[in-house]
């Protein structure tokens, strides 16, 4: 019998020096890092989201789709969240921040990167 290889846990100081120089982002949770992936896609819908929609001071959520031109976000209202997908050709209000982020430029400014 084998058994499992232990898993490296990072401080958070390490986490930022590490996406300093990734390509690509990545998650932070209680010491391990996740590379944002189709594997992640239900966690990050998911429980990851639950979690965030627990903090008090957070009013949206922004989930990005790597492999197609679709946002959702997930805004608090006054007694629950909802969720408005945007795609190509649209341009996402952020008023959490007062911006407004046009979707082709976003994946346009990913695929130069």
């Amino acid at each position: 019998m084998s058994l499992p290889a232990p898993r490296h846990r990072y401080t958070f100081a390490e986490y930022l020096e590490l996406e300093d120089v990734a390509r690509v982002r990545h998650a932070f949770y209680k010491g391990e890092i996740y590379v944002l992936s189709d594997g992640t896609a239900e966690y990050d819908r998911g429980e990851k989201l639950q979690h965030y929609q627990q903090i008090p001071s957070l009013a949206a959520v922004v989930l990005v789709d790597h492999r197609s031109p679709r946002i959702e976000l997930w805004s608090r209202g006054e007694e629950s969240w909802s969720c408005t997908p945007f795609g190509a050709g649209d341009v996402m209000p952020l008023d959490a921040i007062q911006c407004s982020l046009p979707v082709d430029v976003m994946y346009a400014a990913a695929r130069e990167a």
